[in-house]
């Protein structure tokens, strides 16, 4: 998952900074985040609920 994270921020990155592909740009770099940061989410999210119970 993070290399489809690396990807996608590379690709946000390379990506013309034209106005047209304005769009494209910040939903691949957002996507890239989430995939990034959602195994950090889980691992977290999984401590809370194991220590709450």
């Amino acid at each position: 998952m993070l290399f489809w994270a690396t990807g996608l921020l590379v690709l946000a990155w390379v990506l013309p900074h034209r106005r047209s592909l304005r769009g494209l740009r910040i939903a691949a770099a957002g996507t890239g985040l989430g995939c990034a940061l959602l195994p950090v989410m889980f691992a977290v999210l999984l401590g809370v609920a194991m220590a709450s119970s």
